[in-house]
């Protein structure tokens, strides 16, 4: 990372969290609320089904999770999350039970609200311990000091073994350790089967010759008006992650090692996009709803059966279209593998130390209770996320356990989402410009310049030329 570190004062205006203004990544957030609705009604939800029991793992005690650190307990600590159901607030009570400190929640809606208040607390010099967050945070968290190192904490090699690749590639960053886990996930695409057979098809396609192909024929068919969905909605990990994979996956780069752009006439990344923006704009075959959806308003639109395909989805939202509890469409969705060989990004969200810690051993023990063991040795948190709701782990002990993948058949063929999880780019090493402290600006411009592409505001040569701008801008 180059430059030097910035005062407080200059972080909080580069931020955007000066009096009168806010966060250019929660820019996009505030025009849109964070659960877009479905395009049509679905049926109503039912109540959640009951957690299902993890068989601990007998696992012997070691220093890292059961023995209580020798620093003074602080008085109080603070952990800011987004939430995935009530797991977060189950685990800090967990947590209080077994060492005898409580712990203050912090539960923002989303990750976008999640950097601004985190940068607003950092500027403040508020205590703040354990912070739930993404790679592409991490640059400018870094460069400015506002997160700390883990290296040589207690019993932190002992987790890096039990990690999977994708896992090591993203908590250990220019030349340090940063984080344990909070989820694993890797993008992979769906179909309503009914939709393929309907109109004569035996097998998802291959490429994408063979998926416009079907698309074009499912339209004709009268089978559905706009066989594809994307998930595509506004936010800093919705329609430019997206495109991010496209690239990926047609063979191209957005940038390259030196965090370059490598958009220029003639690219990859051209023309996946002007292939993309033709799917909305000419042949038609992607729902312009789509621009609209995030996560799982786009995976509970599949429950109306208007769309034939679900490009591209996290592994995980099966467990929405397939839900036993909810869908009327239950097990009717399937998955297929990546075209060109399953090229596809992949991630590890993760759990990282503030800066501001009031200890840095008691916030370790509080990270470990989120991302790694609790006092009793067991994986807790990461179990209790893979068997109720699909996400992956960045540990293999976890992704192996029998309790995970006895849950997921439910939901999916288990075989061929591991298969995709092998091919499966850390999305960082794909994206070099995810770790530089101008990313984030320039990924909320990112992220409205596709949308206007798409939506037929401007050409994908003009998208393109917007964003080398953007970055000449940001970057200098």
């Amino acid at each position: 990372m180059s430059g030097s570190k910035l005062s407080r004062r200059q972080f909080l205006r580069i931020a955007g969290l000066t009096a009168g203004g806010v966060a250019a990544s929660s820019a996009l957030a505030a025009c849109a609320p964070q659960a877009t609705p479905a395009p049509t009604p679905v049926p109503p939800t039912a109540a959640p089904a009951a957690p299902t029991a993890v068989p601990p793992t007998p696992v012997p005690a070691g220093p890292a999770w059961s023995t209580a650190p020798t620093a003074a307990k602080p008085d109080k600590m603070y952990w800011i999350y987004w939430p995935w159901g009530t797991t977060e607030t189950e685990m800090a009570e967990h947590f209080t039970k077994d060492w005898g400190v409580p712990v203050e929640t912090i539960s923002e809606a989303n990750i976008e609200p999640l950097l601004n208040k985190v940068n607003t607390m950092f500027v403040a010099g508020e205590q703040l311990d354990v912070i739930k967050t993404i790679v592409a945070n991490m640059g400018e968290w870094i460069e400015n000091e506002v997160v700390q190192p883990i290296d040589g904490m207690p019993g932190v090699d002992e987790y890096k073994k039990d990690m999977n690749k994708l896992c090591l590639e993203s908590v250990e960053l220019l030349g340090k350790t940063w984080a344990l886990p909070y989820y694993q996930s890797f993008y992979i695409p769906a179909y309503f089967q009914d939709h393929l057979e309907k109109a004569g098809f035996t097998a998802a396609p291959k490429t994408y010759e063979e998926l416009e192909e079907q698309c074009l024929k499912i339209k004709t068919d009268g089978v559905t008006e706009y066989p594809i969905l994307w998930m595509a909605g506004p936010g800093n990990e919705h329609v430019s992650w997206e495109y991010f994979n496209l690239v990926h996956n047609w063979g191209g780069t957005v940038f390259d090692k030196d965090a370059k752009p490598t958009l220029d006439a003639g690219s990859k990344a051209r023309e996946a996009l002007a292939w993309w923006r033709k799917s909305f704009q000419e042949t038609k075959i992607s729902a312009p709803e789509s621009l609209e959806l995030r996560y799982i308003p786009a995976a509970k639109a599949m429950w109306t059966e208007k769309y034939s395909f679900h490009l591209f989805t996290h592994h995980y939202y099966m467990s929405q279209m397939n839900s036993q509890t909810e869908s009327p469409i239950a097990g009717r969705v399937k998955n297929f593998m990546m075209f060109n060989d399953g090229a596809t990004l992949g991630w590890t969200a993760l759990f990282v130390m503030s800066a501001l810690a009031k200890s840095k051993e008691w916030a370790w023990q509080l990270m470990q209770a989120a991302g790694g063991r609790t006092k009793d040795g067991n994986y807790t948190a990461a179990l209790k996320y893979g068997v109720d709701a699909m996400l992956g782990s960045g540990f293999n002990s976890v992704n192996n356990n029998p309790a995970i993948k006895e849950s997921w058949k439910k939901w999916t063929d288990v075989d061929l989402n591991l298969q995709q999880w092998d091919k499966a780019t850390a999305i960082q090493l794909a994206m070099p410009a995810m770790l530089k402290s101008w990313w984030n600006p320039w990924n909320d411009a990112c992220a409205v310049t596709v949308q206007n592409c798409l939506g037929g505001k401007i050409t994908a040569d003009q998208a393109c030329d917007e964003m080398i701008a953007k970055h000449k801008e940001v970057a200098g």
